[in-house]
């Protein structure tokens, strides 16, 4: 497997402004040598999203979302959501890495918020070491009440994607990273890490008591803080 991944931001303009802030701190954290792919599409403000990447990664390019399939999946309360519109941007992704062969790809999203400086070193190592095609955080019952196995969706996919798990590249309005479950959530295809968190809505972060239980220094990449609350308690950590 190669060490080198792509990293890839999906967003869309209802939540460009937590892709702003996390570009900006990925600056302030040093720029990333790796392929960065901004995917969107032009009603989000693109030439100032990929500004702000050249800032913080070695080289930049824009993946256009030719689908511009939305839904209510951001929205607050208990109610049905549909996930159709993330749904679509991981496909796009998929599809676009199984086509242009350049590696595997860690698909972030804008309230996942690295926590230290070599970040991106850290993912690629575990990745290499895992010599799984998927990797990342382990939703389990346990840690998410209610919820069933599966591989969270940020994380790093294979190249071939869309022939290891075709059940998570569709369409339809169940979130990818439960209808994958079968194929990401595969032992012998997944690769589970504490490097990545996740904790699906996770409220604001407010003291540096709260911080410190909730963000371990062992983790690299946490998923998710939409406020951008964690950022001062990370500056402190970091010095």
């Amino acid at each position: 497997m190669s060490n080198i991944l792509n990293v890839v931001l999906p967003c869309w303009r209802g939540d460009q402004d937590q892709a702003e802030r996390l570009l900006k701190w990925i600056g302030e954290l040093g720029m990333v040598q790796a392929p960065f792919w901004l995917l969107c599409d032009n009603t989000c403000n693109v030439n100032n999203l990929l500004h702000l990447a050249r800032q913080s990664f070695s080289r930049v390019e824009w993946l256009e979302d030719r689908e511009r399939i939305t839904s209510n999946w951001n929205e607050v309360g208990d109610h049905p959501k549909s996930a159709a519109g993330p749904n679509s941007l991981f496909r796009q992704a998929a599809w676009h890495f199984y086509g242009i062969k350049q590696g595997p790809w860690l698909f972030m999203e804008p309230d996942a918020i690295p926590t230290k400086r070599e970040w991106y070193d850290i993912i690629c190592r575990e990745y290499e070491v895992g010599q799984k095609p998927f990797m990342g955080y382990h939703v389990t019952p346990q840690n998410h009440p209610g919820v069933p196995n599966h591989l969270s969706g940020v994380a790093v996919y294979h190249q071939e994607t869309p022939v290891l798990a075709p059940s998570a590249v569709f369409l339809g309005e169940v979130a990818f990273d439960i209808s994958g479950v079968a194929d990401t959530c595969n032992p012998q295809k997944a690769h589970f890490t504490p490097l990545i968190f996740h904790q699906y809505r996770a409220p604001e972060f407010k003291t540096r008591e709260e911080f410190e239980a909730r963000v371990p220094n062992h983790v690299a990449l946490y998923h998710a803080c939409k406020s951008g609350t964690i950022i001062p308690f990370l500056l402190e950590r970091l010095g």
